[in-house]
C-alpha cells in the first residue's frame, strides 16, 4: 500500500509540475476546475446523492464556478472571506463531533462540499494571476503536501496523543507537529525563489496559518466520511483513494493562503484585494 501510495504521489507531482511549467494560465484554471468538479462528483456520493441528482449537483457547482469567473475580481474577496468564516464553523463541528453532526448532516452536507471546493478554486485562480503566480501556487501546494507527508510519517514514528479521535483516530498531535515543521522548513527554502527578502517572517506566519488550515480541511472531509460510513471518497487514485482524499487539505489551505498573502501584501499582482 505504501509503495502504491508513493508511486501515485510521484506521478501526480510530475503532472502538476509539468502543468505549472508548460500550460498557460487559462488552461491551468480549466484544469483545476476539472479537479474541483471531480471532487464535487465524489462529494455528491458522500452526500447520499445518486443518478441525475448527483449529476445535477456537479452541474450546480460548475455553474457557481462560472458565476465566480464572471464576477472576477469583484467578488473574490467576498468569496475568500466567506470561506474563512465557513472553516471556522467547520472547526466547531469537528470539535463537537459526533454531537454536532445534527447541525449539518442531511441537507447541509452538499452545501459543505460547495463551500469547500469553490473557494479553493477561486483562491487557486487568484494565486495564478499574481506576479510569479505559477510559482506561488506551486509553493503553496508543495508546502501543504509536505505537511501531509510529515504528519503521516511523523505520526507513524512518534504518534502517541490523538488529535481528533472521534473524527480520525489515526491522526496525532505529534504527527501534526512533524508536518508543520517540514512545511515551514520547505516554506523557508522557498522564500528565496519567491523573492521575499526580509519579508520572510511574514511569509512563514502565513505558511503556518495555511498549513494549520490544511489540517482542518483534512479533518473536515474525514468527519463527513466517518458520519456516512465511507473509508475513501473514491478509488480513482491507487493508494490515495479519491480526488477529495488528495485535495482535502488544499480546500481549506488555499483560501487561507490567499487571504494571508493578500492581507500581508506579500504578493504584487494586478488582482490584489
Amino acid at each position: 500500500m505504501l509503495g502504491q501510495r508513493l508511486i501515485t504521489g510521484a506521478l501526480l507531482a510530475a503532472i502538476f509540475a509539468g502543468a505549472l511549467v508548460w500550460l498557460p494560465t487559462a488552461m491551468l484554471i480549466l484544469l483545476i476546475a476539472g479537479v474541483v468538479l471531480a471532487g464535487a462528483w465524489e462529494w455528491g456520493r458522500l452526500s447520499g446523492l445518486s443518478g441525475s441528482v448527483r449529476l445535477g449537483y456537479v452541474l450546480a457547482v460548475a455553474a457557481i464556478l462560472l458565476g465566480c469567473h464572471w464576477a472576477w475580481p469583484r467578488w473574490t474577496p467576498l468569496v475568500l472571506a466567506a470561506a474563512g468564516l465557513w472553516w471556522l464553523a467547520m472547526l466547531c463541528w469537528v470539535v463537537a463531533y459526533p454531537r454536532g453532526a445534527r447541525c449539518w448532516s442531511g441537507v447541509l452536507t452538499p452545501v459543505m462540499g460547495a463551500m469547500a471546493l469553490v473557494p479553493a478554486w477561486v483562491a487557486a485562480c487568484w494565486l495564478l494571476v499574481q506576479e510569479r503566480g505559477a510559482l506561488w501556487l506551486g509553493v503553496v501546494v508543495v508546502v501543504v503536501a509536505a505537511s501531509d507527508i510529515g504528519a503521516y510519517f511523523g505520526g507513524r514514528a512518534w504518534g502517541r496523543h490523538r488529535l481528533a479521535p472521534a473524527v480520525s483516530p489515526g491522526k496525532t498531535w505529534e504527527g501534526v507537529a512533524c508536518g508543520l515543521a517540514l512545511a515551514l522548513f520547505l516554506g523557508l527554502l522557498a522564500a528565496v525563489p519567491l523573492g521575499l527578502g526580509e519579508r520572510w517572517p511574514a511569509w512563514l506566519a502565513v505558511a503556518l496559518l495555511g498549513t494549520a488550515a490544511g489540517v482542518l480541511g483534512d479533518l473536515g472531509e474525514s468527519m463527513v466520511k466517518r458520519h456516512h460510513g465511507v473509508k475513501d471518497s473514491g478509488s480513482l487514485l491507487p493508494g490515495h483513494g479519491g480526488v477529495l482524499d488528495r485535495i482535502d487539505s488544499l480546500t481549506a489551505a488555499l483560501p487561507t493562503f490567499a487571504l494571508g498573502l493578500a492581507w500581508s501584501g506579500l504578493t504584487s499582482g494586478a488582482a490584489g484585494f
